[in-house]
């Protein structure tokens, strides 16, 4: 007799337990974010929207050209690395330049490398060879 009370308790528990959990009690986390970041050495700024691993926002700063240029990106998450393409206009030209962007403690660093023009966007020929320069510290967003 003890041992079907067991059972019939352990079904019980069970049965109750089986339902699907009840979710509303745990707030989800909002996949959306907006970051600042400001070089004040060259004036490059970014402001860069996220939501989840994908992102765009804005950039203002040197062209690989050396003009002073604005324009937007949109990119994803990739291996730990922010992959965007950036479009902007210079010279009358509207352009498209791959950019890469590693996240790190403080800010943001931009990549640089060797790249190759194909069908008018301008890449990175070995994104495995890029470099990481000079930190693009985050700052508060206005």
């Amino acid at each position: 007799m003890p041992g079907r009370l067991l059972f019939a308790g352990a079904l019980v528990l069970l049965a109750a337990c089986s339902g699907k959990p009840d979710r509303t009690d745990v707030p989800e986390e909002d996949p959306r974010s907006t970051h600042c970041y400001l070089r004040h050495a060259d004036g490059l700024s970014i402001r860069l929207d996220r939501i989840g691993d994908l992102v765009n926002g804005v950039m203002e700063g040197p062209s690989p050209d050396g003009e002073r240029v604005n324009g937007t990106f949109t990119g994803a998450l990739e291996g730990g690395v922010f992959v965007v393409l950036y479009k902007y206009e210079s010279g009358g030209e509207q352009k498209k330049l791959e950019v890469v962007l590693r996240p790190v403690a403080g800010g943001l660093q931009p990549a640089d490398g060797e790249r190759v023009t194909i069908d008018g966007i301008t890449l990175f020929k070995d994104r495995g060879r890029v470099h990481f320069g000079a930190l693009v510290p985050e700052v508060e967003c206005p």
